[in-house]
């Protein structure tokens, strides 16, 4: 995930789906989808990658 065109596919279950995106994104205030994406918090989800039940095929990046 360190170019902006890094592409990736996961397969979650609904449990782990709900989890991983709470933890992803942040809360949403309105009550409408919102226009233009939130930031994404990419660095919580690498911190809590057991929890979520996910696992990296590769080496993890260096920062």
């Amino acid at each position: 995930m360190n170019f902006h065109f890094t592409r990736f596919i996961g397969f979650l279950p609904a449990t782990v789906v709900e989890n991983f995106f709470r933890v992803l994104g942040g809360p949403w205030a309105e009550p409408v989808f919102p226009h233009l994406p939130g930031e994404l918090h990419v660095e919580r989800v690498m911190a809590k990658l057991d929890p979520l039940d996910l696992h990296l095929c590769g080496e993890r990046p260096q920062r």
